[in-house]
């Protein structure tokens, strides 16, 4: 999961699914509510941002990773929950609020007791300041892609028409998110043996195709603009 391949499509992935899930929040849900929906959305353009063009952390694109592959599942939850209680059952939004995120909380309690219950994992080789991912592929990025495009596809239509498919829905995409923890236990074990490792040695590590990083920003638009404005500034500086 940590590996480069499909680095842009990562990080943008995760920028899609959030805008997705900020959009139906306002459609489906009161109307205030995309206000802190919105707040989290530019927290995790700005995060997104540095990943992509700035940082050459690796714990910066590993949480980013993590973030994208374990929430997928249970924001959809939150969203189908939202539109039962507040849409169709006619809930007040501080109760259908509260109700829509007991699937993020069901995720999050199961993360913690992952990362409590973490082993010792050698899937990240620390070599000099640089990080060697040596575990094998198993992220589920294709697969969790297309099942995220999917369900944005059906999502509206499934509101439309109500019925207790809604309902069977919610628990197939919590029972989802619960076994995409168990699934990335290893890479949650793993990262927490990076992160207990930095904050010891008080330093932070790259990625081992470092090289293979600063070419793919550089063949980007954007890490061809900034290069322009890094020059232009360069020129004013001089």
């Amino acid at each position: 999961m940590f590996t480069l391949e499909r680095f842009f499509s990562r990080i943008y992935g995760f920028v899609y699914l959030a805008l997705l899930v900020t959009v139906f929040t306002y459609g489906v849900g009161p109307k205030w509510s995309v206000i802190p929906a919105l707040i989290l959305f530019m927290i995790l353009i700005k995060h997104s941002f540095k990943c992509a063009y700035l940082s050459e952390r690796f714990s910066d694109y590993a949480v980013q990773c993590l973030w994208f592959n374990l929430s997928v599942s249970p924001l959809f939850a939150y969203l189908l929950t939202l539109a039962i209680t507040y849409k169709k059952l006619k809930l007040g939004a501080l109760e259908s609020l509260a109700l829509s995120a007991l699937p993020l909380l069901l995720v999050a309690l199961a993360y913690g007791l992952a990362w409590v219950c973490a082993g010792k994992v050698d899937t990240l080789v620390v070599q000099g300041d640089r990080i060697e991912v040596i575990e094998r592929e198993h992220s589920g990025a294709p697969w969790m892609g297309g099942f995220g495009a999917a369900l944005g596809g059906l999502m509206y239509p499934i509101v439309q028409t109500y019925s207790e498919s809604m309902l069977i829905l919610v628990y197939v995409l919590m029972a989802c998110g619960l076994y995409m923890v168990y699934y990335h236990r290893q890479n949650i074990a793993s990262f927490k043996a990076l992160r207990a490792r930095e904050r010891r040695e008080n330093k932070h590590y790259t990625f081992m195709e470092l090289e293979h990083l600063r070419s793919l920003r550089a063949r980007s638009w954007v890490g061809r603009g900034l290069a322009l404005v890094k020059r232009v500034a360069g020129r004013r500086n001089g």
